[in-house]
């Protein structure tokens, strides 16, 4: 058992850097460096891939806290609990507050798909950073849930918890594990109604014999929809099944699932940036032609 955890924290640690490591190269590419330009209706996309660095440096960080420093120094690790809950915490709270995020990206997404002219004439009265307020109100209240609702304090750790399910308490974990099925039920919901409507598009214009017009970040929000759904729902659907699960430490196989899956997503969209030179620049539109397929990001 030994073996396998120590095999998932340096599979983790290596997805970590890579994952990290693109996004990271994605944002300076388009903030400091000016190698892509800068579109302003891509802020939801830019703060995710800024989360994405952040969950992924604090996913390494709290692996090889919980997984070495728990193997080789036991007693610092169990006698001092709150150093490993403060590595652990960032992880969690940051992948809370991703998977809100997507959902809200993909809601919007699926506004602008489902109603593109009442969408295109009254999106700029919610400005992004309005979504984006919200979004980390969220964070910050999952503070008040743990430490005010649920009545958490270090003087509650069990003696022998070496894992962030026990150390918090049934309580929070069931918040937390609610919160989990709810969300994900959501991106799932926008993920259908995405995917149905691609396909009408995709009917209705080979009927029509007309070019496919699809947004590109349409696109992108399904794609984050489904890695969500593929690396993250069916694998915490699977632990919420077996109760045994949850209170156990099944936090590196997760995090090495969720993390895969970030990275296949990342890779996807290196390659989508750095095919943008075959893209035409003109009045801010993205067009991409391929065969009889034309995307672009009129209303993006």
């Amino acid at each position: 058992m030994v073996v396998t955890d120590d095999v998932l924290t340096i599979g983790t640690l290596i997805l970590s850097v890579i994952n990290a490591s693109i996004y990271s190269y994605l944002l300076l590419s388009v903030f400091v460096w000016k190698t892509y330009k800068k579109n302003s209706d891509w802020t939801l996309f830019y703060a995710r891939y800024l989360i994405d660095v952040l969950y992924t440096t604090a996913l390494a960080v709290c692996t090889v806290y919980m997984q070495f420093v728990q193997q080789f120094f036991p007693d610092f690790f169990y006698e001092y609990k709150s150093v490993w809950f403060y590595v652990s915490w960032p992880f969690y709270n940051l992948g809370s507050t991703r998977e809100l995020l997507v959902f809200l990206i993909g809601f919007d997404r699926t506004c602008a798909s489902y109603f593109p002219i009442y969408y295109h004439n009254n999106r700029k009265n919610l400005p992004n950073m309005w979504i984006l307020s919200i979004v980390f109100a969220f964070s910050l209240a999952q503070f008040y849930v743990l430490f005010g609702y649920c009545g958490f304090t270090f003087d509650s750790f069990p003696e022998d918890c070496g894992h962030f399910g026990c150390g918090v308490g049934v309580c929070f974990v069931l918040v937390w594990v609610n919160y989990g099925q709810t969300i994900y039920l959501l991106i799932v919901f926008c993920s259908l109604l995405l995917a149905i409507r691609l396909y009408l598009w995709n009917g209705l214009c080979r009927k029509s014999k007309k070019p496919e017009v699809v947004t590109k970040a349409t696109r992108l929000a399904l794609l984050d929809s489904i890695i969500v759904i593929i690396f993250g729902v069916i694998p915490s659907a699977i632990v919420t099944k077996v109760p045994s699960l949850i209170m156990n430490n099944v936090g590196p196989i997760l995090g090495f699932l969720k993390i895969l899956g970030f990275v296949v997503e990342s890779t996807i969209l290196l390659n989508v940036f750095r095919n943008r030179n075959k893209m035409s620049p003109a009045s801010g539109s993205t067009v991409i032609v391929r065969k009889s397929t034309i995307i672009t990001n009129k209303f993006t």
